[in-house]
């Protein structure tokens, strides 16, 4: 992982250590100046073992959190790094050939949604690898390159009676360069291909265990005509040469002559030099290979057609929509078309195969002459296309590493922000603990700034202990993380790779130690300011007003007395309307209206205190205000002029962090400034119904007290709102998933197997079933054909017409006869699915869309996928609509033709993943004068009495030589529904983290409540008040407190869920808003059962005191 919420991680590990070291010398020189302060404050830590014990675990919670992040991210990142690259085991980049007409953005695609690359391209001449290394020869980097030859082909191994439908063939030259890494068996030999005789190949261990081979096994390979037996000579260890997926190592010429293609190959890899550091050599290597492989004259004429006016406009208008991932490459491919003529960037960029993919949907502001010649010139510019293998790999995995790491650091933000309030809490603690004696100290001559400088050397020891301790802890969490996820896909043949990297350690350390030790500096600096008077006589605190030392400037003076609601107001509007357009000027920009929102509160508190009549509510008023403010404006994203800038702007996790933290903190802001009205409602109520006497008195004392201590009271409402936020938000979250993923059904449309089928080796498969030698067509009780075509749409009847790309889902009367995927919308005049489903079939020219083209009435507008390609939406229709006014879409071949009619009467409920796009019959292809595919998918449902997996066996042993692939549908999806639901799992323990300082918070106010009303208990005992009325008091004002805060934190955590599936449903329409009401029913009383436990021991412990031992209690 290289980024975290877009910043460089060596920048951040650079700048946090810097910091950390210059407070750490600021700290030892104040330790050096003024030792007796020093032994002032860590005296008390060996004084109180259990409570600093309590101080560093809380303290530890924010670096446990932050640490566990990051490693979890190391780890998903170097185990999707090695998926990714291990496909051609240490080859840096590839060069492949793509026919006239062929597209080759649809092999990327596998690595832009972050799977591993296919990279299937057509045969070249074997010269072209020579022409290759002689380029090569001198350039830097290049430790070698070889044409090789790779297949997917189906393998049996007859005499273990198993058959694997796509293993891959490696053909390699019997002398491959040394970079290219070595073949070593499992007894630790190494393997050399010249050892191999004609006929042996060698196996790695993948494939091994996918066809239970072993050595001198007879393997039986089908190709597309023929057969071919190879003897497997050692089965070797995955990795080096073989890479990690299932491969069968061959010698290239015995190959090429087996298969008839001599003097052919498919693939031109190259390694680098460097080792783990090979891919930094990439670019260059890349760039010269581009500029040497590039058609000079077509790059030219392409350079002629885009550098008119015209284009380059429609070109640099289309930038806003492309994804990240390519954006950057294709402003620079912009920028040369201001030349006077084709440069060597403006080549080596339209050598780029993801600028290629970027410029397809870009084209479609062209016109359609034009955009037919961009085509053509597209298609002759570049016939080798160079790609950058294990730099795109590395790419890849860095992105979903920080994808997934920036999740849990921004749904941890949430637990983070507890811990420190739990730290802020437990200081405010000390402070009153010690606030006789500190007031002593303030009476003797000590300053306020000396005061601050004892809190904070014993809380920085504190804090440099936690940070190690929390480091630990998040190095168990993530390895405990890391092996529950192991344990799940090692069924996929996945392997789960812990990593631990020291940068990540500083960062957490570091990181960890600078929040804790702000926090403790914030809480130190408002412990020292008080009122002396106060303290040593033991009264409440006064209001305190902004006032400056006796001698200071007038200037000062007047500074001090400015109004801070109208600084704050303009300060806000400023970074708000300043902001730039990127990521973190976004946030800015809303952090900056938020304080705007607290500003005008600030003003109008600062406005009623000039009024004698309302002077005493000024801080109610003017704060409820704010911080009402503050919760409208991040939960309700509906307001008028903001809708648009919402779509933009929350759609970053570093927002919703933000948002979730301000939101919280904004109800319970203005929860705690009208706290004094609660004694009063809650006593009243109870009156209404019927309650009085004693029972009464204790529900007032119970309030009371927390009502008067608001600093207290509202810090651990907001601990606990925290928490239940974080937990309600993810509880939604995993709903939404878990409706979208966990009914197989819905997903599979009811088939139970998926075969794939080269239509030119395997025609018509139902008429193939009926002489079929290990199952017949009386194993299936359904079965349906479907091929998937790639198409444009466009709806005219749409404010806004422009053609998109999409899919035209091809199915035969048997799928569209058996298939039992629900539908969300019907046409009027369908009475049900079946009926739209029977007039799909009967009457061409109709046809039912995918959900995933229709949005919710509150989705955001999509964005583009990483390639930026541009995908249906269907406009007048919304989710939540009821019924569907049939809808004309006009179809066309990308390549040319006639358009083709169609009227939607029906929309697919979003979950099947069978294939997005409009789903028809061939009767309505052949009805616009299209060509038909034959069916490339057959959808089958199996008889009773037999299993899918017996009838996948059955199909693949009856045709994998003619190239079918049968998969059990319900394993597929369980697959990737399972990874999942394990992340939701990980993820809701990392949530789950914070749970437990809310409980600790409410255990330690508790407690301390227990000492500081030793007096008090006494005088309530003394007038009559039992055991059991004080013991109920103290757990009545903790079940106040934790009420509020469990009911505040659950309903914003429901409304922020709804805003992020709002996000999600833009990309992923399948994903819908419910609540779980259950599961947080469950989460709520757990945590209101724990707060109990941790509030009844010191309730018991109250109730306990006599009175005379209370009443003598100094």
């Amino acid at each position: 992982m290289e980024r975290l919420f877009g910043i460089p991680l060596p920048a951040i590990a650079v700048t946090l250590t810097g910091l950390t070291a210059t407070l750490a010398v600021l700290v030892l020189l104040l330790a050096a100046r003024h030792p007796i302060l020093v032994k002032l404050g860590l005296r008390q830590i060996p004084r109180r073992r259990a409570r600093s014990l309590l101080i560093v675990i809380g303290l530890a919670l924010s670096t446990t959190i932050i640490a566990a992040s990051l490693l979890t991210g190391d780890t998903l990142g170097l185990t999707v790094r090695s998926l990714v690259s291990g496909s051609l085991g240490a080859v840096d980049e590839v060069v492949v050939y793509y026919r006239r007409g062929t597209r080759p953005e649809i092999d990327w695609r596998a690595l832009a949604d972050g799977r591993v690359p296919t990279l299937a391209g057509d045969d070249f001449p074997q010269a072209e690898a020579d022409r290759i290394a002689g380029i090569l020869s001198d350039t830097p980097g290049v430790a070698g390159s070889m044409g090789v030859l790779t297949r997917q082909h189906t393998v049996a191994d007859p005499d273990r009676q198993t058959i694997s439908g796509a293993l891959t063939i490696l053909a390699v030259p019997a002398e491959p360069p040394a970079g290219l890494g070595r073949l070593t068996t499992n007894s630790g030999r190494p393997a050399t291909l010249g050892e191999l005789a004609e006929g042996e190949v060698y196996l790695n261990e993948a494939a091994a265990t996918i066809l239970d081979a072993r050595a001198a096994d007879l393997l039986t390979i089908y190709p597309a005509r023929g057969e071919i037996s190879a003897r497997v000579r050692e089965v070797v260890k995955n990795g080096g040469l073989g890479g990690t997926r299932p491969t069968i190592v061959a010698l290239l010429p015995w190959w090429q002559t087996v298969e008839g293609s001599s003097g052919s190959i498919n693939h031109v890899v190259i390694v680098n030099e460097g080792g783990a550091e090979s891919a930094l050599w990439s670019e260059s290597i890349t760039r010269r290979l581009r500029l040497s492989l590039v058609d000079d004259d077509a790059a030219q004429r392409l350079f002629a057609i885009l550098a008119v006016p015209s284009a380059r406009d429609a070109l640099r208008a289309s930038l806003t929509q492309q994804s990240p991932f390519v954006r950057p490459r294709l402003e620079r491919f912009v920028a040369e078309l201001e030349r006077p003529a084709a440069s060597e960037e403006f080549k080596q960029l339209v050598g780029d195969p993801q600028v290629v993919a970027g410029l397809r949907p870009a084209l479609f502001g062209l016109e359609a002459g034009v955009r037919r010649q961009v085509q053509t010139a597209l298609g002759n510019v570049n016939r080798l296309t160079v790609v950058e293998l294990k730099q795109l790999s590395l790419d890849v995995a860095s992105r979903f590493a920080s994808g997934l790491t920036s999740v849990f650091l921004v749904l941890g933000v949430l637990s983070i922000a507890t811990g420190l309030i739990l730290i802020c809490l437990i200081f405010a603690l000390l402070a009153a603990e010690r606030r006789g004696e500190l007031a002593l100290a303030r009476a003797l001559g000590t300053q306020r700034g000396q005061l601050v400088q004892i809190f904070l050397f014993e809380g920085a020891l504190y804090d440099v202990l936690a940070s190690l301790l929390g480091v630990l802890i998040g190095i168990g969490v993530s390895v405990g993380a890391a092996e529950l996820l192991s344990r799940y896909v090692q069924d996929y043949g996945i392997h789960v790779e812990q990593a631990v990297e020291p940068r990540s350690l500083l960062i957490a350390f570091c990181l960890g130690l600078l929040l804790t030790l702000a926090t403790v500096t914030l809480a130190a600096w408002r412990i020292a300011r008080l009122n002396v008077v106060a303290a040593l006589r033991d009264l409440p605190e006064e209001p305190r007003r902004a006032e400056a030392k006796a001698g200071s400037d007038r200037l000062v003076r007047r500074l001090i007395r400015l109004p801070r609601g109208p600084i704050l107001v303009g300060a806000g509007m400023g970074l708000a309307l300043g902001a730039g357009a990127s990521p973190a000027w976004r946030v800015a920009a809303t952090i900056g209206w938020s304080a705007a929102i607290v500003g005008v509160g600030l003003t109008l508190r600062w406005a009623l205190t000039r009024r004698q009549s309302v002077g005493a509510l000024a801080d109610r008023i003017g704060l409820t205000v704010a911080g009402l403010g503050l919760l409208i404006y991040w939960v309700q994203p509906t307001l008028p002029g903001r809708a648009t800038e919402l779509e933009r702007l929350t759609a970053s996790l570093e927002l919703l962090a933000v948002g979730s933290v301000l939101s919280v903190i904004g109800a319970a802001l203005a929860l705690t400034h009208n706290l004094e009205a609660l004694p009063a409602l809650v006593t009243g109520g109870f009156r209404r119904l019927g309650g009085g006497g004693r029972a009464a008195a204790t529900l007032r004392l119970a309030t009371a007290y927390a009502a008067r201590h608001r600093w207290r009271t509202g810090l651990t409402i907001l601990m606990f709102a925290l928490v239940l936020c974080t937990l309600s938000m993810a509880s939604v979250l995993v709903a939404g998933t878990r409706h979208a993923y966990a009914d197989l059904d819905a997903q599979s449309g009811g088939f139970e197997v998926r075969a794939y089928v080269d239509p030119g080796r395997l025609p018509d498969l139902r008429s193939a079933l009926s002489s079929a030698p290990a199952i017949g067509r009386e194993a299936f009780t359904a079965m349906g054909g479907q091929v998937d075509v790639a198409v444009e749409a466009i709806q005219l009847s749409a404010p806004v017409s422009r053609w998109e790309r999409t899919s035209a889902q091809v199915v035969d009367v048997g799928w569209l006869g058996s298939v039992t995927a629900p539908l969300t919308h019907r046409a009027s005049g369908y009475a049900s699915d079946a009926a739209v489903w029977a007039a799909v079939r009967n009457t061409p020219g109709l046809a039912v869309l995918h959900g995933s083209a229709v949005a919710s009435s509150d989705a955001a507008r999509p964005s583009a996928n990483p390639l930026g390609l541009v995908s249906l939406r269907l406009e007048g229709l919304v989710r939540e609509d009821r019924g569907l006014s049939p809808t004309t879409l006009w179809l066309r071949d990308p390549k040319g033709g006639p358009p083709l009619r169609v009227t939607v009467i029906g929309v697919l409920d979003g979950r099947l993943s069978l294939g997005e796009g409009v789903y028809t019959t061939p009767a309505t292809l052949e009805g616009g004068g299209w060509t038909v595919p034959t069916p490339r998918a057959y959808y089958f449902k199996v008889a009773p009495g037999l299993t899918a997996r017996q009838a996948v066996l059955g199909l693949n042993k009856s045709f994998g030589d003619q190239g079918l692939v049968a998969t059990v549908l319900a394993e597929e999806l369980r697959a990737v529904q399972g990874v999942r639901l394990v992340l939701n799992q990980i993820l809701q323990g990392f949530l789950g983290l914070g749970l437990l300082s809310g409980i600790v918070a409410l255990g330690v106010i508790a407690t301390r409540a227990v000492v500081e009303r030793r007096h008090q208990i006494g005088v309530l005992r003394a007038i009559g008040f039992g055991r059991g009325l004080i013991q109920a008091a103290f757990l009545l004002e903790s079940t106040v407190v934790a009420g509020l805060g469990i009911g505040l934190g659950t309903g914003l955590g429901i409304l922020l869920a709804r805003n992020v599936i709002r996000l999600i449903a833009a990309e992923r329409p399948e994903i819908q808003f419910g609540v779980p009401w259950g599961q947080i029913a469950l989460i709520a009383l757990l945590t209101y059962l724990a707060s109990m436990l941790a509030t009844f021991l010191p309730a018991w412990q109250a109730s306990k005191v006599s009175p005379a031992e209370a009443l003598r209690y100094e």
